[in-house]
């Protein structure tokens, strides 16, 4: 990482390297960097905020959209931001708490972001483990869309294969029918025969 950019227009130059780990539920900030965010985000809006004894955040908020979020700018060109919203924990019956899913590693020599689940479940990761690259995806919304849009297909073929199955049962219930009614009609003609056939006989006799 390079650059940190919030949503004031400060854009600080940075020195930092991250780590995707999806073994790891929060994210993990260095101070330094944390500082940064102090001043850019939180002093923005005056929030009240503390460490718990592990060194989670907590904030007093109305909401969690009060944070405007940030972004990493990694090798000068790619963008990956944090959406403060997606990382917050809000109780209102506990006294309006923020509970961000981030913890701070108070070393101050350690320059390494933890990005663990509390981002990665938003955002879609690729590994290009031959030429040792990272692609990630965080506007999903059309990679979605795309998913909808197949499933509601696939719906679709699945309705007009139980369409068709009603068609042919209906038929055959038809056909049943048909043939019982031809039965019925049957038997009753060949009753009517062999009585006719036993009044003709006995009067013969």
């Amino acid at each position: 990482m390079t650059k940190m950019s919030f949503s004031n227009g400060v854009v600080s130059a940075v020195s930092s390297e991250i780590i995707f780990d999806s073994g790891t539920s929060y994210i993990i900030i260095p101070i330094k960097d944390f500082n940064l965010i102090k001043i850019n985000v939180i002093d923005a809006i005056n929030a009240d905020c503390r460490f718990t004894p592990s060194l989670q955040l907590v904030c007093k908020c109305s909401s969690p959209d009060i944070f405007q979020n940030i972004k990493l700018i990694l090798d000068n060109n790619s963008e990956f931001e944090v959406n403060f919203e997606d990382i917050i924990d809000y109780y209102p019956f506990l006294e309006f708490q923020c509970r961000f899913q981030l913890v701070l590693d108070i070393q101050y020599f350690t320059n390494v972001w933890i990005i663990g689940d509390s981002l990665l479940r938003n955002t879609l990761i690729t590994l290009d483990m031959l030429n040792k690259r990272i692609g990630f995806l965080q506007n999903i919304s059309l990679y979605q869309k795309n998913i909808v849009e197949t499933s509601l297909t696939n719906d679709n073929d699945s309705s007009s294969g139980i369409s068709y199955l009603y068609i042919i049962l209906l038929a055959v219930i038809a056909i049943l029918i048909l043939f019982m009614i031809y039965k019925c009609f049957f038997t009753r003609t060949g009753l009517e025969q062999q009585q006719e056939m036993v009044a003709i006989n006995h009067k013969f006799y």
